[in-house]
């Protein structure tokens, strides 16, 4: 396989996989790497020993939804090397990634009373809270309180089938970088709304910002450090964009990062930023570099791949994944489809 040239001249190493992967998150110290694979199980890996696995986690039967690190997840400290993981059919789960066993767990309920579909999990940026949501519902936990009783659920839309609110299944989370609280959800209705934690209860639910952001669903939402900015990135989008809550009113966003080569398929490709001031992200066929402020394109890497994921660590150093579906059809009408599937992590340092 012909590697293309990085974002500092060089690759610093890459393999390759059997399985698809969905996504991967590098921890906040930048000494494991988790990915989650199409068939169901997430894998462990050392991204500073040539991408060593050094485990594997299947505790879910319909595989993986979303999942996050423990903020103050340190190596060097022994028990802090936790995640969240969120599923189909079972409650929220705290695992250990070297010792590959669920912690604790935390159950979001639907109306009935049964375990809810949980697509999108998150810590609090001090680790004291998490936050999951579901089909036009999001629960909020108290981390030391495992269990069954949230701290405050609340529906994201007034009534069934109102056309106010935040609609849909809540696709994806993601706190400010401060003790301030607020969050913003998306969802797969295209909107987004932004919530304060400290004044949500069951009886005030109300956002304090709300706006359209992407027209076939919301697919990542990310603050930037200045607190008011977010980047917002949609299904089958050609455009990333850039929002300021002190303008929100107007809605329009202040920026938008254009992909010339669109993915065309409900495959998520997630974006990642950096502490001065860039943008990555993937596309059908390359890996992307833009300037946030100005929205310019510094960077297209040419791959030939779809680039479905992009992670950046406290030290700057930037690991990305590759892979989709690809079917061959043969000319002979007889004879099926074959699949075929290429799938890399690469491990990069930014220049």
């Amino acid at each position: 396989m012909t590697l293309p040239r990085g974002l500092n001249g060089k690759h610093s190493y890459i393999k390759m996989f059997s399985t698809l992967i969905d996504f991967i998150i590098r921890s906040p110290d930048g000494t494991e790497l988790l990915a989650s694979m199409d068939s169901g199980h997430m894998t462990v890996l050392n991204p500073n020993n040539e991408l060593e696995c050094t485990g594997k986690i299947k505790g879910h039967m319909s595989g993986f939804n979303d999942f996050d690190w423990y903020p103050w997840m340190n190596s060097s400290l022994k028990g802090s090397d936790l995640f969240l993981t969120s599923s189909k059919d079972l409650p929220i789960q705290l695992w250990s990634s070297s010792e590959g066993k669920v912690v604790c767990s935390w159950t979001a309920k639907d109306h009935l009373d049964q375990v809810a579909n949980c697509l999108s999990v998150s810590f609090s940026p001090d680790g004291q809270k998490i936050v999951s949501g579901g089909q036009d519902k999001i629960w909020i936990f108290d981390t030391n309180r495992p269990g069954a009783n949230s701290v405050c659920e609340f529906q994201t839309i007034p009534r069934k089938k109102s056309k106010s609110g935040l609609r849909g299944l809540i696709s994806c989370l993601n706190f400010r970088y401060d003790d301030t609280g607020v969050f913003a959800a998306g969802s797969f209705k295209g909107s987004v709304g932004v919530y304060d934690s400290r004044t949500l209860s069951d009886r005030n639910s109300s956002s304090f910002c709300l706006f359209e952001a992407h027209k076939n669903g919301v697919s990542q939402v990310k603050f930037l450090n200045d607190g008011w900015s977010i980047l917002t990135a949609g299904r089958r989008d050609k455009t990333l964009k850039k929002w300021d809550l002190r303008m929100i009113q107007v809605n329009d966003p202040i920026s938008e990062y254009i992909v010339n080569e669109p993915n065309r398929t409900n495959q998520r490709l997630y974006f990642d930023t950096t502490s001065i001031g860039k943008l990555f992200t993937g596309s059908a066929e390359s890996l992307l570099e833009f300037e946030i402020s100005s929205g310019e394109l510094l960077k297209a890497i040419s791959l030939g791949n779809t680039v479905s994921s992009v992670s950046i660590d406290r030290s700057e150093k930037f690991a990305y994944s590759t892979g989709c579906r690809k079917f061959q059809i043969d000319d002979d009408s007889e004879s099926e489809d074959h699949e075929t599937i290429i799938n890399t992590i690469s491990i990069q340092t930014i220049k």
